[in-house]
């Protein structure tokens, strides 16, 4: 059986990502001429736990860790819904409890952000595929949770940050 960081390395190539292993310090010097549009993932040292059986045999394996899931991102973009003059006005406003459109701005004022044109995409289409792969693979997804993140490493970089438990099944 493969190990998962092979395991993962081969699936990003199959969904033509560019894939990074080693610690963070190591993965925080990606060269800054990032493609724009190209999907990274970037994976930090794996956890083996391991097994043993009763009488010294080898049980389950599991591993933990966690991921980046990324793409090249503009630092001064705005997060979401922010208009081009106002980076801090929320798109509604709340009165006396009931939310309402901000009368003062329209649709063609606001401008797609990180998490619609970033980070979206990633939580919709990529991460999905992944998913669904593991899930029909000799492992089993034990834990796996989604943060967003934005301007992310040195290369500035906005995504996904996924934090796994897999188990190897016999």
């Amino acid at each position: 059986m493969s190990d998962i960081v092979e395991v993962f390395e081969k699936h990003a190539s199959s969904y033509n990502w560019q894939f990074s292993y080693g610690n963070k310090y190591n993965q925080n010097l990606l060269q800054s001429d990032l493609t724009i549009g190209r999907v990274y993932m970037v994976l930090d040292p794996v956890v083996r736990l391991r097994a043993f059986s009763q009488y010294g045999g080898s049980g389950n394996q599991t591993f933990t860790g966690s991921f980046l899931l990324v793409v090249k991102s503009t630092i001064d973009q705005v997060y979401h819904n922010q208009t081009n003059e106002d980076a801090f006005h929320n798109r509604v406003t709340s009165q006396g409890g009931t939310i309402i459109e901000n009368a003062c701005a329209t649709d063609s004022d606001y401008v797609a952000g990180k998490y619609i044109e970033n980070i979206k995409p990633l939580l919709n289409t990529e991460i999905v595929k992944l998913e669904d792969d593991l899930n029909c693979s000799k492992y089993e997804i034990t834990n796996w949770s989604i943060i967003d993140v934005v301007n992310a490493l040195d290369a500035n970089t906005d995504g996904i940050l996924v934090t796994y438990g897999i188990k190897a099944l016999n």
